[in-house]
């Protein structure tokens, strides 16, 4: 009898020896506490301001943000900036994220200029609001390119991405997902009955609220880089002024005017008939249309929302023909694999 035990304990022993090694061979799951360098996999939608064309510029860097018990400032474990070059994603400077058997919850947010906030994880919220130029794009329809300046700077955060062990991140990269953080409002503007050379030269959008301010830039606008969510401080007018290089001659029909793009603070509630205006120099002289809201959205400005005006000249008078409201889509990077 206990040769027979024996044997069966050799047995099952053996199995369990068996089974071990081919977790090791075919999941590569860690067995102990060595720490692995966090590797990402952004899926981001990106905007002309961070890109040129179809990809990446080189010198984009994105930045991440670990937080959890083993992930501390303390411990320099916690934040670490990804910059792509000659096609590759790979860890920017010193800071890294090393991950241990300790559960990370990770976030990511763009742009990396300036290093969070540790008291309210905040990144401070950058508007183009004075005068820059746009060049004219064929975009009238939905999708790429988008025609804003190319100075701005889009600002975005990824959707949080829980339980990152280096057991779970040691065979492929976290995938994070961006979003933009700001909104967008996009002007396409044609000319029908008009005797001019209707050549547009300048677009200014403004906030004209007598009793209060609907399209404002803020005092201290500023991201939360874990949700996204900006606040402005103390509101403030904002007008946005931008030039057309070379000007731009309208069309004659919607369908084949281009597109221009401003970025700008979201509205969480309806922007009214009366509160921001635009204005379009045309031929050197100053049209000016009130925009009304959108009907998606409760008439709303959210986050990552392109608002798409198309605004009508007939002889003397601007007129708002269609309010589009479509999700924000850029420039798609696709999934890279950053180690």
């Amino acid at each position: 009898m206990k040769t027979k035990q024996l044997m069966n304990l050799a047995l099952i022993s053996g199995l369990l020896l068996t089974a071990g090694c081919g977790d090791d061979q075919n999941t590569g799951t860690a067995e102990n506490n060595d720490p692995v360098e966090l590797r990402i996999s952004p899926r981001v939608t990106l905007t002309r301001g961070v890109v040129d064309g179809t990809a990446f510029a080189d010198g984009t860097t994105v930045a991440v943000y670990a937080e959890g018990t083993d992930y501390t400032a303390d411990k320099s474990n916690n934040y670490a900036k990804y910059k792509y070059s000659s096609s590759a994603w790979n860890s920017d400077g010193s800071d890294k994220i090393y991950l241990t058997n300790a559960e990370a919850t990770i976030y990511a947010y763009y742009p990396t200029t300036t290093k969070y906030d540790n008291s309210d994880l905040t990144i401070p919220v950058t508007l183009l609001e004075a005068s820059a130029e746009i060049t004219a794009t064929d975009n009238a329809t939905t999708g790429t390119p988008i025609a804003a300046a190319t100075t701005e700077v889009d600002c975005m955060y990824a959707e949080a991405v829980t339980g990152v062990t280096n057991k779970s991140n040691q065979i492929k990269g976290v995938e994070l997902v961006m979003k933009h953080a700001l909104s967008m409002v996009s002007f396409r503007v044609y000319a029908t009955d008009y005797e001019g050379a209707g050549k547009l030269t300048k677009i200014v959008l403004k906030d004209i609220n007598a009793t209060g301010t609907t399209l404002s830039k803020g005092t201290t606008p500023k991201m939360n880089i874990t949700t996204g969510v900006i606040t402005e401080g103390t509101a403030a007018d904002a007008t946005y002024t931008r030039t057309i290089k070379d000007g731009y001659t309208l069309g004659t029909t919607d369908s084949d005017a281009k597109r221009f793009s401003i970025m700008v603070l979201p509205i969480s509630t309806s922007i009214g008939n009366d509160n921001i205006q635009a204005v379009f120099t045309i031929d050197g002289a100053d049209y000016s249309v009130n925009l009304t809201p959108p009907s998606d959205n409760s008439g709303a400005w959210p986050a990552g929302k392109n608002h798409l005006y198309t605004v009508k000249l007939s002889g003397t008078e601007l007129s708002i023909s269609t309010i589009t409201v479509t999700q924000w889509v850029g420039v798609v990077g696709g999934t890279l694999d950053i180690k």
